[in-house]
């Protein structure tokens, strides 16, 4: 143990000294702990191992390092869509209603140029949009979407 300190640059008297003073347990660990950090090649070097040890003796670094167990985590259940209570606004829902009549209500080549242009504004559904128009998810979103441009 003291041949391995003094290989880190701690002087042979000071290696005895610490070895005198500290568990062997805990030099072992601190030296295992400062093999493991010079063969990190992702960390930077050591400008000095040495005083590197030290503090991790000192600090006990080793024997923070040691793995605790994982404690068990509680399983969440994630409830259906379905499940969810939603608070609706009726006076929202219908003027949702209205402005998807509305839509449907225009001529082809106008409701292409809304749909294409709901598209631009919302980046995320552009592939839902081209797939399904039709789709659940992108008629509510479009509702939302035409309530907010009658108000502007």
């Amino acid at each position: 143990i003291i041949e391995k300190m003094t290989e880190l640059g701690i002087a042979k008297s000071e290696a005895e000294a610490v070895f005198s003073t500290h568990s062997e347990n805990d030099i072992r660990a601190a030296l295992d702990y400062i093999a493991d950090r010079l063969q990190n090649a992702k960390l930077p070097p050591l400008a000095s191992p040495a005083a590197y040890f030290k503090d991790a003796l000192r600090g006990k670094y080793a024997a923070s390092t040691k793995r605790l167990p994982v404690p068990a985590v509680a399983k969440i259940s994630i409830p259906k869509p379905e499940e969810i209570p939603v608070a609706r606004d009726p006076k929202i829902a219908e003027a949702r209603r209205n402005a998807l009549e509305n839509f449907r209500a225009k001529p082809e080549s106008e409701q292409a140029a809304i749909l294409n242009e709901f598209a631009k504004a919302n980046p995320a559904l552009r592939s839902s949009v081209k797939r399904n128009p039709e789709g659940k998810g992108v008629q509510t979103a479009l509702a939302g979407w035409l309530l907010s441009q009658s108000r502007d």
